[in-house]
């Protein structure tokens, strides 16, 4: 079953700690070998050096497999964003408006009540692209689609 999914699998990242005799390594064109534990010694082998620890090498993992996957247009994906809904097209210009109203205020003889007025605008402009909830809005919108009925609470005397 394993070999299977191996064998579907777009990118298979087979990590070894280059301890012999660890692990049955993984071969395959959609194989990228990954040695981790690189703070421990120096890596000589194919694929690319990792630590967890460090963090050295993971910049280069991420590069490596974002090549893999998406091949001539990594070059792209900086330069271009994916913004291909009108919503996230409007929500990012919101934020960039907000915060070019809230410059002139973030000098010296700027109104700091309204730059924090401006920044609260372009922060919720944000939230909308990317998506953070707000429990206001789902019960605004929960309560303007449902009639809710009135309840009467009575307490009782003891």
């Amino acid at each position: 079953m394993s070999r299977r999914y191996l064998g579907e699998a777009d990118l298979i990242l087979s990590c070894e700690d280059g301890r012999p005799g660890n692990s049955d390594p993984i071969t395959g064109d959609n194989v990228l070998l990954v040695s981790t534990k690189s703070d421990l010694r120096e890596s000589s082998g194919p694929g690319v050096a990792v630590s967890a620890v460090s963090g050295a090498g993971l910049g280069t993992l991420r590069l490596r497999v974002a090549q893999r996957i998406f091949g001539d247009q990594v070059s792209l994906m900086d330069l271009e964003p994916a913004l291909t809904r009108a919503r996230h097209r409007e929500a990012l210009s919101k934020a960039r408006d907000a915060l070019v109203a809230a410059a002139p205020h973030l000098s010296l003889t700027g109104d700091p009540v309204l730059a924090a007025h401006h920044v609260r605008e372009a922060t919720q402009a944000l939230d909308e692209l990317i998506g953070t909830v707000d429990l206001e809005q789902v019960l605004d919108r929960l309560f303007a689609g449902f009639c809710v009925g009135k309840v009467k609470l009575v307490r009782r005397k003891k």
